[in-house]
């Protein structure tokens, strides 16, 4: 397995069979502009290289906001299939 590459949006990480992508611009609320969208199919690219089965998307968060994706909601993926759990506004009962 070849080192983790350094990205500008992003950090990669491989813990045995997991992998975990950071995205890491919070203060920007982590655009998927050209760059991070690139970045990110370089880090697939990169994934296969190593023992990684899964793959977790997280992002930093520069403030907590009700409704938002943060840590606590990854994009899980996988070689083969995407799982995803998005953060839900809580609903009131009347």
């Amino acid at each position: 397995m070849e080192d983790a590459p350094a990205f500008s949006t992003l950090r990669v990480e491989v813990d045995g069979p997991i992998g975990r992508i950071t995205l890491t611009q919070g203060d920007k609320l982590n655009p998927l502009g050209t760059t991070a969208l690139r970045e990110i199919a370089l880090a697939a690219q990169w994934f296969d290289t190593t023992d990684a089965h899964v793959v977790i998307v997280t992002a930093k968060a520069a403030g907590s906001q009700r409704g938002s994706i943060s840590e606590s909601s990854p994009v899980v993926t996988g070689r083969t299939r995407t799982l995803r759990r998005v953060a839900t506004r809580p609903t009131s009962v009347d």
